[in-house]
């Protein structure tokens, strides 16, 4: 995720902080997660506050670095330039209107339910296939896609899957089938990143030319 921060603030120097904080938003929702495990595992005792934090983190920062990833993509086809517009700023954080009212409205709504978390959750669904697409699309113009793309592809495909595994029977087994599915997943996102990094912030060339 920071890779793809800095690939951002490479082609969009006014997004740059922005990419950033969407970026550690994802996996400090993730460590929220993992914190809430822990505490079960030596106490006993769930936080709920700790759980409820993995989407309400992840949510925006997926939103975010997504809309962060287009508008830089867009401004890297446009010109060679990094500045790109100020005002595009602003837009990109009014992208976070969608989670948070939404969640909102569904508290609202409907308070003895987790309607809030299911809107959550399909909001980080989406805006994680669209920081996926924007990435594939940015990897491919840049002349690099063909792996890069089918890394995202896999890494979308086994997160789906890890959605399926966590509806299974709780064991020992289970757990190793879901974290090494996990490890996979995060490894190739890893990857792809990491590629079109290096396909985008050149050291010597001031912008990656076509193979």
């Amino acid at each position: 995720m920071v890779l793809a921060a800095r690939t951002v603030g490479r082609w969009h120097a006014s997004l740059a902080s922005t990419a950033l904080i969407a970026a550690l938003l994802i996996p400090l929702g993730g460590v929220c997660k993992a914190s809430w495990k822990l505490v079960i595992a030596l106490t006993g005792t769930p936080i709920t506050a700790l759980e409820n934090l993995l989407f309400l983190l992840m949510a925006p920062g997926f939103v975010l670095l997504a809309a962060s990833v287009a508008r830089a993509r867009r401004q890297w086809v446009q010109s060679t330039t990094t500045d790109g517009r100020q005002g595009d700023t602003v837009g990109v954080w009014l992208w976070l209107l969608v989670p948070l009212v939404g969640a909102g409205l569904a508290v609202a709504a409907m308070p003895d339910t987790r309607a809030w978390f299911v809107w959550l959750l399909g909001v980080t669904v989406v805006a994680n296939a669209g920081l996926l697409i924007q990435a594939g699309l940015w990897a491919r113009a840049a002349g690099g896609g063909r792996l890069t793309i089918a890394l995202l592809g896999f890494n979308f495909v086994a997160t789906l899957t890890l959605s399926g595994l966590a509806r299974m029977d709780d064991g020992e087994t289970t757990a190793w089938i879901q974290q090494t599915v996990n490890l996979f997943a995060q490894g190739s996102l890893a990857l792809a990143f990491w590629r079109l990094h290096q396909r985008l912030v050149p050291t010597s060339i001031p912008r990656a030319a076509p193979c």
